[in-house]
């Protein structure tokens, strides 16, 4: 039986995603070949939305923008042969007036997608925008990467809670919120979501998880690597973040 949940002050705004040419991936130290992902992580695009529609601040002073999204494929063997190739670039030591070693990366491009914002009062300037929202996200941006466009769909206030894969990259803890510490963790281990998760995501179950690392920003120069659920991850949660059912 579906569970349809609607809670007072609990709503999400649904956009459509778009971007013509993207380079999105977590952080690289090192290393020539840089690949991208196939999904739109809390990280990404939270702080892309934190760069338009912050306050400039970070931790618990920064405005609580939550977001994260996905793109739209069925099989993602199909969604790389269609929308992702690579780039070969060289980058320039100043010091020495010449290129260094050939990166090679690949970027997305002409990809659609979907993303959702938690409701708050601190996305009020974001409900107010009509019409296409301009936001920059990934790598490369100087390079003309990373223009992607936002169009608001519908304001979700009943929406279904089911057992399903996860879509999307989301953190466990969130340091800069009061009341989310590092004991959320051994939730995991007993099926049940981190407060994060539970408070600002609704989720219920986590019946397998898909672990990995999100890079979160402390400052303009540093941050650190949080725990996070992947997407694959087998979980009860609002089914707008999950994959579609199969019949």
């Amino acid at each position: 039986m579906q569970k349809l949940w609607r809670m007072m002050n609990v709503a999400f705004l649904e956009f459509s995603f778009t971007s013509k040419m993207l380079i999105l991936g977590e952080r690289f130290k090192k290393g020539q070949y840089r690949p991208v992902i196939t999904t739109i992580p809390y990280s990404q695009i939270t702080g892309a939305l934190q760069a338009r529609f912050g306050n400039g601040k970070y931790g618990i002073e920064a405005k609580q923008i939550q977001a994260c999204g996905y793109f739209l494929f069925e099989n993602e063997t199909e969604f790389r042969e269609k929308h992702i190739k690579t780039l070969t670039y060289s980058p320039r030591d100043r010091y020495i007036n010449s290129s260094i070693i050939p990166i090679y990366t690949e970027y997305l491009y002409d990809v659609k997608g979907k993303v959702y914002v938690k409701d708050n009062i601190d996305v009020n300037e974001l409900k107010a925008l009509k019409g296409d929202i301009q936001i920059w996200m990934g790598g490369l941006k100087s390079k003309g990467f990373g223009n992607c466009t936002l169009k608001f769909k519908q304001q979700i206030d009943t929406f279904e809670i089911r057992e399903g894969i996860l879509r999307t990259r989301l953190p466990l803890l969130k340091p800069c919120i009061s009341g989310f510490d590092s004991a959320d963790v051994k939730l995991i281990q007993q099926g049940e979501p981190s407060n994060f998760l539970k408070e600002v995501f609704e989720f219920r179950k986590i019946k397998t998880a898909n672990f990995g690392y999100i890079f979160e920003p402390e400052s303009k120069t540093d941050g650190k690597y949080v725990l996070s659920l992947f997407e694959g991850s087998k979980v009860e949660a609002p089914g707008f973040l999950l994959e579609d059912k199969v019949d």
